[in-house]
Formats: C-alpha cells, sequence, structure tokens
C-alpha cells in the first residue's frame, strides 16, 4: 500500500501514513497541545503512540528528549520515517513494544510528563487498537487496559509527574476512579464538542503523580460552527502552535 505524507495542523511538521493502516486524528493532535510542557519538562514519553502524531506536535512546543512506545511494528517504522523526514530522530527515539512491558524499553521513575491516546473499547474495524492483531479485541484488552496504562504511567513519571490522556467522555467516572487507585490526582479537565448543540464526544484530562486534590475544568472546546465550519476559538488552538 503506497505511503502518503501528511502535513500536520497548526506547524512545520509533516507526518507518514497509510490508507490501509491508523491514520492519526483530531484526537493526537488536541492531546499533543493539551498536556502541560514548562520549563522544567525535561523528558516526555507517549505511549500507544501510532503513527507519531502526539510526540511531533509537541516538538513544536519544546527541544527535549522524547520517547514513544508503540506495538505494531508498521506503525513503528512510519513513526521512525516521520521523525527522520522532520529532523526530529536525533531527539525521538521511536520503540517497538508492548505499553504493559514499557520497563523493558524505558527506565521507570524518570519522566516529567506521560501522554497516551489509549485504545477506545469497543471499536467496529480494530483501527483504534495498539496489538500485533489490531482485530483480536479480546487479547488486546486483557493486556492493556486502562488500569495498565495508567499503572504503566505511574511507574515511568516522577514525583509530581503529569499523565495527559484523550479518551471518550462516557469513560470519566472509570477513568478518574482508576487515576485515583493508581495515586494520581486529576488535575485538568477539559471537554471537545463537535458543535455547541452536540454533547461532548472527547475529553482531555492531566493528572499528576502524587498530587494535591484540585480539579481545573476547563472551558469547552467547540469544533464545528453553524455553518459546519471551525469556529474561530477551535481555529486558534489547532491549526497555530
Amino acid at each position: 500500500m503506497k505511503e502518503r505524507v501528511d502535513r500536520l495542523p497548526g506547524g512545520r511538521q509533516f507526518i507518514m501514513q497509510r490508507e490501509d493502516l491508523f491514520s492519526y486524528s483530531m484526537d493526537a493532535v488536541l492531546l499533543g497541545k493539551f498536556a502541560t510542557v514548562t520549563n522544567k519538562t525535561r523528558r516526555i514519553i507517549d505511549l500507544c503512540s501510532g503513527t507519531g502524531a502526539v510526540p511531533l506536535v509537541l516538538a513544536e512546543r519544546t527541544d527535549v528528549h522524547m520517547e514513544a512506545l508503540e506495538i505494531q511494528k508498521e506503525l513503528v517504522a512510519m513513526s521512525r520515517r516521520s521523525m527522520a523526514l522532520n529532523q526530529l530522530d536525533d531527539r525521538v527515539k521511536i520503540m517497538h513494544g508492548n505499553v504493559m512491558n514499557a520497563g523493558d524499553y524505558a527506565p521507570w521513575n524518570q519522566f516529567d510528563l506521560v501522554t497516551c491516546n489509549p485504545p477506545y473499547f469497543p471499536v467496529m474495524n480494530g483501527a483504534d487498537l495498539d496489538c500485533e492483531n489490531p482485530f483480536d479485541i479480546a487479547r488486546h484488552e486483557l493486556h492493556c487496559t486502562l488500569e495498565g496504562i495508567s499503572e504503566t504511567a505511574k511507574k515511568l513519571l516522577k514525583s509530581k509527574g503529569r499523565f495527559a490522556m484523550v479518551h471518550r467522555p462516557e469513560r470519566v467516572p472509570e477513568i478518574f476512579e482508576i487515576l485515583t487507585r493508581q495515586r494520581f490526582s486529576p488535575k485538568r479537565i477539559r471537554y471537545v464538542h463537535p458543535s455547541i448543540q452536540k454533547e461532548a464526544n472527547m475529553v482531555l484530562i492531566e493528572a499528576v503523580r502524587d498530587g494535591q486534590p484540585g480539579l481545573t475544568t476547563m472551558p469547552p472546546l467547540i469544533v464545528y460552527d453553524e455553518g459546519q465550519q471551525y469556529t474561530k476559538e477551535f481555529t486558534k488552538h489547532y491549526e497555530y502552535r
């Protein structure tokens, strides 16, 4: 299948993709722009990285060393080519491996920020799954649960490190319960709505390992206006650095 090169919204980065494999979507770009990056952020890792969209977006915001972990070999290969294309292969390391075995590829307790666009269940065609056989939903859910991903993030992070994810709004109670159980304090949440008349279909959440209680609910992000064009706020957030 022929690869293509797409430009990521709001930046100078380009990404390699294939029609027959998982392609990045809006949620990955929003996650890369949502995650907190400060001058104290020294090391970042992206889990379930797919074609590397989140690290590419983050590379527009920081020049720190980053790592990314993905289990599908074809996506790893394309992600590495994307990093080379953008001259980022010297500071973004793409690793092939299972998130549940992240300690085999990255050191524990060394990261300031963990990002993850985790698998969504249920799925219709397997495209969102991060496993060797993306249609083997039962095996994947057994080995890559929200609980498991959160536990992995906790082990990778330093104390007070941040864990940012994008998911479905209906999973928020479960996500908060899991984060609390894994010693995270949810700190920021933002709902994304297709339009002002529709319910949210995405949620961005950031939590701090061993953090103090206190949650900020950010203003909702509305994607489309009545004319089915991006709203000014969304355009400013999504299309620009």
